[in-house]
């Protein structure tokens, strides 16, 4: 398949198997899911544990949720791995790639997102594995910035963060309703 991420250079993997092989036993052993940046978004970028605890995800009881070491909560659904609680902001990251692994006498699966899901990157990969000129390394959810300031674009703007995650909307909602109650 023209522009597979090649699992065996991926820098995510090369310093996990080398460097953190605990973890890597603790992903096969429990058959976890590891999220694997692209190598295109995490080029230069620093690969710490916390980095990569926070992409070693284990299913909840919650069909398409899950909670990484890290004590975050994600989401796996349409194409995409989506931020929860526990961070500081929130991300879609494109599912790539995903690939079945054999390690240690397990299977686990292994998804490749087009950005971390936290911390810094370097670059947005695209479908074909290299750099997406459509989303900046700046930019993984709409700015209200990049609009001009009429209340249509505001209004279309809203509406995309809505969908790229419901509960800021229903957040707001709440918050709005706390407003009229308490101050009109």
């Amino acid at each position: 398949m023209k522009g597979k991420e090649d699992l065996g250079t991926n820098p995510f993997i090369t310093v996990l198997r080398s460097s953190f092989e605990r973890l890597n036993k603790f992903v096969s052993e429990r058959e976890a899911t590891l999220l694997v940046p692209s190598a295109v978004s995490i080029s230069g970028v620093h690969i710490t544990q916390v980095l990569v605890e926070s992409h070693i995800i284990q299913p909840t009881h919650i069909p398409g949720s899950f909670i990484n070491l890290s004590g975050q909560g994600l989401e796996v659904r349409d194409g995409a791995v989506h931020t929860s609680f526990g961070f500081k902001e929130h991300r879609v990251c494109r599912i790539l790639q995903e690939e079945g692994v054999y390690e240690y006498g397990h299977n686990y699966k292994i998804l490749i997102i087009d950005v971390p899901v936290t911390g810094s990157f370097s670059g947005v990969a695209n479908q074909s594995g290299s750099k997406d000129p459509q989303r900046s390394s700046g930019q993984i959810a709409p700015e209200l910035a990049d609009f001009e300031t009429s209340a249509d674009e505001a209004a279309a703007a809203l509406q995309d963060w809505f969908e790229l995650c419901p509960e800021v909307e229903t957040d707001l909602h709440a918050k709005l309703g706390r407003l009229k109650r308490t101050y009109i």
